[in-house]
């Protein structure tokens, strides 16, 4: 089904401020320091912290990060940066 809205394209900064937000709140909320996800991974602890920074991010992190945390990649990305979207404008009679 075709929504009535009207699309507005995705905003890179906010997707990937949304997105390292989202990492580092599960890395919290797990209870995970940025050392035992470095000890549970093959990532570098600088390279951690880059990805919570939002200074890296390919598909590849994206599909690991997901596996540590044992969650579907959709799930992750779920919400994130949704842009803001208006109602199409209905024509005049």
């Amino acid at each position: 089904m075709i929504s009535d809205t009207k699309f507005v394209p995705y905003d890179y900064e906010a997707f990937r401020s949304a997105l390292c937000e989202r990492i580092k709140k599960l890395r919290i909320e797990r209870g995970f320091t940025q050392h035992d996800i470095v000890r549970r991974s093959d990532f570098y602890e600088s390279h951690w912290r880059r990805i919570e920074s939002g200074k890296t991010m390919s598909l590849q992190t994206l599909i690991k990060v997901a596996n540590i945390f044992e969650i579907k990649v959709v799930d992750l990305l779920e919400g994130i940066g949704e842009p803001t979207s208006t109602p199409a404008a209905k024509p005049e009679e």
